[in-house]
Parts: C-alpha cells; structure tokens; sequence
C-alpha cells in the first residue's frame, strides 16, 4: 500500500512538472515572438493594392468625412512623439514591461501543442496588438521574418490574424489623402497574405459555389468594428482572397481544365459574393458611425451639457438595435450639439415647404406633353396628306 501511494505521488509530482515545464517553454516563446516583432528587421515596401473605381470612391469619401476630424494632433501625441527622439524614460520602461506582461495574458499557456488567444479577453486585443505591431507595420514589414515567428512561437494563423485585424480596426484616423489610406492598407494586405500563407491549404480548399470558413470567420469578426476601419480591412480582405484564390487555382492540378468563361464564372464565386454584400452593407453605416462618432456644439448653445460616449455604430449593432436604432442614434448625437429644439423643428418644415413648392413647380407629364404638341410645327404635307 505505502508502494502505491507512492508511485501515485511520483506520478503526480512528475505531471506537475511537466505541466510547469509546458508553461515555462510557452512563454518563452511568446517572449522570443514579442522581440521579433518589437525590434523588427527593416525592408523596403513596394507592394501596393490594385484597387477599383468602387473602392477608390468609398475610401474618398471615407477621407472628406474624417480626414478634418484628425487634422491636428492631440498635445499628448507631440508629447510623445518628443520623447521617442530622447533617451527612454523610467516611466517610458514601465509602460513598455506594462504591455508585455499584458501581451502574454492574452494567450491560453498550458498547451503542449499551440498558444491561443483566451476568447474572454477580446475587449484589450485592440491596444495589445497595437502596442505589439505599431513598430512592425511602420518600418519594419519583413514578412518573411513575420512567418518563421509565428510558426516557431506555435501561434495559430487565425489567431494571429485576429491580432492583426483588431491592430487595425482600433487604429486612430491619420490620414489626410487617398495615397495615404491605400498605403497602409497594401501594408494591411501583405500582411494578411503571409499571416494565411502560414494557414496553408485551408484558405483556399472550398469549391467555387462554396463559402470559405477561413474568410467566413474574418467577416464575422468585421462585423463588431465600430469604426469606418472595418470597411477598410474587408475592402483589403476581398482583395487578398481573390488574388490567394486565383494563386491557388492557377496552381492546381485542373488549370488546364477551365475554359475562358468558366473562368470569368469563378471569378464571381458565392464567396467573393458574400464580400460584396459585406462591404455594400458596411457602406450603408460608415457614414453614420462617422458623423456620430465626433460630438459638435452649435454656435449658440442653448441646451445643457450633457457628458456623450462614441455609440457602437458597428454591423452588428446596428441590424440587432431593431427598428428606430439609427433614429436613436441620430437623436443622441444632436442633443450633444445642445441646440434649441425650435431650431431643429422650423428647418424641417423649410425643407418640406421647399419640397412641396418644388413640387408644385414641376409640370406634370400632361403639361409637358402639351406644350411640346404646342410648341411644335405642323408640316404643310402632313396637313395634305
């Protein structure tokens, strides 16, 4: 009895050692992932999206709608851009332990086999991931570099790619032209093509007439950004999904098989489709969620002030708020402005006024026919004939 009991503590003794072991080699390698990506190795980036019409326009219009708002930087933001030229602070290291420490909480550290993100801490992986990339997006973009870490760390591709979309989604609007946007969005897109050519096969492994889960899930995810950003990075998304898809197909045992419109076809598959619709959708309330977003005053404010948060203006808020959400919204925003109600109420009737007279003014059809009968000449051989 005294043999078993103690083989039995041997045995537990040996399983917590192992289980110690696990943790202590993950967050080694989370550690070693963390370095790579903070001190990353400089290359040069040329390659940039090709865009259509469609998309140049809504990023346009995404620009004349907050590019104003973001003009002048905040004090804090000159602040800190001084102190990046200086010598690091001893507050500056604190911070920076801050971020690491709140980096490896993120992750799930009792697995042998992978690191993935614990789900329940969503709410930090816009600043954690903005912490983490902000080096690597600005200067650094060795993709290369980017791979052999995450497969080294055993950090799942679809994890890392949640990373990535929230560093982008929680970014603030800096940009002042089109160039601009289309920049960091190439830089978005290639890094997205190395995070899914870490996934392998499975992006792209789904028939035409099929909807791809790896694509499926990223849409899922842009449907909770609250920000004009989510737009943005489905526009980036559809981009780098039909050009992974056509690699793929390109390089597949049937390329020869297809024939020229066949191919026209498969350009238009169900989930290509479903980005369209995603992106259509996402049009319809960036303009909403921009306006919203920035609170204004009127000239003479006659109302109280009243303390006002940035509203959810994401898909999935909107389409679940049910009927009157946007009116809500609306409402919100406008008595922030603190304008007097009577303001609002004389302007409505001046436009339906304006309407109605427009209205009035128009000629009708049946006019219209008349006085082009009227105005119209008769011919001397119609008249004989």
């Amino acid at each position: 009895l005294l043999s078993e009991t103690t083989d039995d503590d041997q045995s537990e003794a040996n399983a917590e050692h192992e289980h110690f072991k696990t943790i202590v080699d993950n967050y080694q390698r989370l550690a070693e992932f963390y370095v790579t990506i903070k001190r990353p190795t400089e290359v040069e980036f040329d390659d940039y999206l090709e865009l259509d019409d469609c998309d140049l326009v809504t990023i346009n219009q995404i620009i004349l709608l907050l590019g104003d708002k973001y003009a002048e930087s905040s004090p804090n933001e000159n602040k800190a851009g001084a102190q990046l030229s200086g010598k690091v602070t001893f507050q500056e290291q604190c911070q920076e332990d801050g971020d690491f420490v709140d980096f490896l909480s993120i992750f799930k550290v009792d697995a042998n086999d992978k690191l993935t993100l614990l789900r329940e801490k969503i709410d930090s992986f816009g600043y954690i991931s903005g912490q983490l990339f902000k080096e690597f997006f600005a200067c650094g973009l060795c993709f290369e570099e980017l791979k052999a870490a995450t497969v080294k760390a055993k950090i799942p591709a679809e994890d890392l790619l949640i990373l990535a979309l929230h560093f982008w989604m929680d970014k603030p609007f800096r940009y002042q032209n089109c160039d601009e946007v289309i920049a960091d969005m190439s830089r978005l897109a290639a890094m997205i093509r190395a995070i899914c050519e870490v996934a392998g096969d499975r992006v792209n492994d789904y028939a035409y007439n099929e909807i791809s889960q790896w694509w499926q899930d990223i849409r899922e995810i842009l449907l909770d950004c609250p920000k004009s950003f989510g737009l943005l990075a489905a526009i980036v998304c559809k981009s780098v999904a039909a050009k992974l898809r056509r690699g793929y197909r390109e390089g597949s045992c049937d390329e020869g098989s297809q024939t020229e419109e066949e191919d026209k076809w498969e350009q238009i598959s169900h989930d290509q489709a479903q980005w369209g619709l995603l992106i259509g959708k996402l049009e319809d309330i960036s303009i909403l969620g921009a306006t919203v977003e920035h609170p204004i005053q009127c000239s003479e404010p006659v109302m109280p002030e009243l303390p006002y948060e940035a509203p959810d203006c994401s898909l999935k808020y909107i389409v679940n708020g049910g009927k009157g959400i946007v009116t809500d919204l609306t409402a919100k925003w406008l008595i922030n402005s603190r304008i007097h109600p009577m303001k609002i109420v004389p302007t409505e009737l001046e436009v339906e006024e304006s309407n109605a007279q427009e209205s009035s003014q128009t000629p009708t059809n049946k006019e219209v026919t008349a006085d082009n009968a009227a105005a119209t000449p008769i011919d001397s051989g119609d008249v004989d004939q």
